[in-house]
């Protein structure tokens, strides 16, 4: 079993593909098969390195607080467990922060970076509670899986999006181990994090900004933020998706991603 060893954590971590390393960080609570839909276009050029982050999955860990600086570093010490001295580097949501870390921390690692569906720090958002309560009420009575599946389409997925993608991302979660404790911890490191904003514009990795247009975790203004923020920056956003626009707009993001890769390949160290 493929683990980076830090200690008091263990780092599962697994690749598929071949090509240059392609480095994916997930957001809060999810595991590293949240990637499953974006894996098979990335895995034709790349080898796509994924792993489970502190507090959810096989990662195990014996400490109960962190810091996005720490989970940062977990990802690092998942470059040195695959023997990969520089990566490109995308981070979704909370994924999207510790990707920002690492490339601050430790620029001579990471080749291109993309920062989906994220922010310089922890998002402040305004959920409209009349749309969510429409989506929720007639699923009330249906059991628990109807109940996740109606607030997953109210605040997760874009309007338009096939419930039936939505179902399969659902099951998929359920299947996946979650802790309580985990989730509460990874949520504590991004409320701590005091945010990138200041920092950003020594970023020299060229940088890709994904974002769904409709978006209401982390709003779109979020990325376009980080897109004046960032040197050069790229911004695309996905039309009518939401935060989790790997279901929403798959094909689309995986095209914005492999086009921008194949125009900025790791350079010769």
């Amino acid at each position: 079993m493929p683990v980076a060893d830090r200690g008091h954590t263990q780092i599962f971590w697994e690749e598929q593909g071949s090509g240059e390393p392609l480095l994916l960080v997930m957001g809060l609570g999810w595991p590293r098969q949240m990637w499953t839909r974006h894996l098979p276009a990335l895995t034709e050029r790349f080898r796509v390195i994924t792993f489970d982050n502190r507090g959810v999955g096989q990662t195990a860990t014996t400490l109960s607080r962190w810091t996005l600086s720490d989970m940062a570093d977990d990802a690092v010490a998942v470059l040195d467990a695959a023997g990969v001295t520089r990566a490109h580097v995308y981070g979704a949501s909370m994924g999207g922060g510790i990707a920002q870390v690492m490339t601050l921390e430790n620029p001579d690692r990471v080749g291109a970076l993309i920062l989906g569906c994220t922010a310089t720090k922890a998002a402040r958002r305004l959920v409209p509670f009349r749309p969510v309560i429409r989506r929720l009420l007639p699923a009330l009575p249906r059991g628990r899986q109807a109940r996740t599946i109606a607030l997953a389409q109210a605040l997760v997925y874009g309007p338009a999006t096939d419930p039936a993608l939505i179902a399969e991302d659902v099951r998929l979660l359920d299947s996946l181990r979650r802790p309580a404790e985990g989730i509460r911890a990874q949520r504590r490191a991004v409320q701590n994090y005091e945010g990138s904003q200041l920092r950003l514009r020594s970023i020299r990795s060229p940088t890709l900004i994904i974002h769904g247009s409709d978006d209401l975790l982390v709003p779109v203004r979020y990325g376009e933020e980080l897109a004046r923020l960032i040197p050069g920056a790229t911004l695309v956003v996905l039309p009518g998706a939401g935060h989790m626009y790997v279901t929403d707009a798959t094909e689309a993001a995986g095209s914005a991603v492999l086009s921008f890769l194949a125009a900025h390949p790791l350079e010769p160290i």
